[in-house]
């Protein structure tokens, strides 16, 4: 169950109960973003290297989790 507090505030209650801020969901998911374009850029560079140089650099792996987006969606969407 959501419950709505204030403009930006709401209540989620599942087996525990969590109050959340919008603002501060959608913060996050815009550094989220950044951190996935300078993880992008970084394996491009690493891209530009010559091959004998990328062995010994593990490009990074990163995914936004649905998690947060599906969550900031749905208090959206609440009235």
């Amino acid at each position: 169950m959501i419950k709505k507090i204030d403009k930006d505030t709401f209540e989620i209650i599942t087996e525990t109960k969590e109050t959340v801020s919008l603002s501060q969901l959608e913060d996050e998911l815009e550094n989220l973003k950044k951190l996935k374009q300078e993880i992008d850029g970084f394996n491009k560079w690493v891209d530009t290297l010559p091959p004998e140089k990328q062995k010994f650099i593990i490009k990074q792996n990163f995914a936004i989790p649905n998690e947060l987006i599906e969550k900031i969606s749905i208090l959206k969407n609440i009235n």
